[in-house]
């Protein structure tokens, strides 16, 4: 598993979602999803905004936990994680029905 340590990082230097943001030039959408592990993939240019915007380096950002060393609270964020990424897909599958549906109409 590779765990994302941004929400960390942010309570350790007293960054809040808004500060993040200003500070790497991402949107506030992306920049939350990312800091409350809601992302499966993170691009490396958003990879790069975060390390340059809060000078760290990658291995400040990112870990690996391997499955046999995943805690009880990792199997939990991963579960979370896998919840929320489906929750957003399957919101997107019924928009884009939704609006295929009012254009054929």
């Amino acid at each position: 598993m590779i765990r994302n340590k941004l929400k960390k990082i942010c309570e350790e230097r007293n960054i809040t979602i808004a500060e993040g943001c200003r500070l790497t030039n991402l949107a506030r959408s992306v920049f939350g999803r990312i800091y409350r592990n809601e992302v499966v993939n993170i691009n490396l240019d958003t990879i790069d905004a975060i390390c340059k915007g809060l000078d760290i380096e990658i291995h400040d950002f990112l870990a690996y936990v391997p499955d046999d060393l995943m805690t009880k609270e990792d199997v939990a964020h991963v579960t979370e994680r896998e919840m929320a990424v489906k929750a957003t897909r399957n919101m997107r599958k019924r928009n884009a029905r939704k609006k295929a549906k009012s254009t054929e109409e």
